[in-house]
């Protein structure tokens, strides 16, 4: 009875992120993912991004608020690398976005499996990020291909 108590306790003294800070950060994550602007010009898109991420910084004042942060920073810079892949994956088949593209597929499928869990964690005000967003930037050749181990239904294989 008394170890019940105490992990209720612990559970409630974990720190959380602050109302004000998860809001930034969604808000923050959520403009990067609606931006499929062309990574080259300078865009509203961008520039509101970086507002968002900034709005997110001031609010962020501990280490999980800030390692956030970070996260989401890293993610924008992924997401902007993603964008000139798509736009070499256009431009390869003569400018027309193919959703099934292996590529296309591919860079969707790593950017939610950070973006989703992430998400989940800040409306429940958890101070971490998931693994998945160490990276979530796609590597293609000169002709927008995934390599050969990735084509394969998107599924690594040994």
């Amino acid at each position: 009875m008394v170890l019940i108590a105490a992990m209720a306790v612990g559970a409630q003294d974990a720190p959380k992120l602050g109302d004000s800070y998860a809001k930034a950060a969604l808000l923050a994550l959520k403009a990067i993912q609606g931006n499929l602007s062309d990574p080259q010009r300078p865009s509203r898109e961008a520039e509101a991004e970086n507002e968002k991420i900034d709005a997110a910084d001031v609010e962020g004042s501990t280490d999980g608020e800030q390692q956030i942060t970070r996260a989401l920073k890293k993610f924008r810079i992924d997401h902007t690398v993603n964008l000139f892949v798509m736009k070499l994956v256009i431009t390869v088949n003569g400018d027309r976005l193919d959703q099934y593209n292996p590529t296309i597929l591919e860079i969707k499928r790593k950017e939610d499996a950070c973006a989703v869990p992430l998400e989940k964690n800040l409306r429940e005000r958890m101070p971490s990020v998931p693994p998945e967003c160490e990276s979530v930037s796609v590597a293609v050749d000169s002709r927008g291909r995934l390599p050969k181990d990735k084509e394969k239904n998107n599924v690594k294989t040994p």
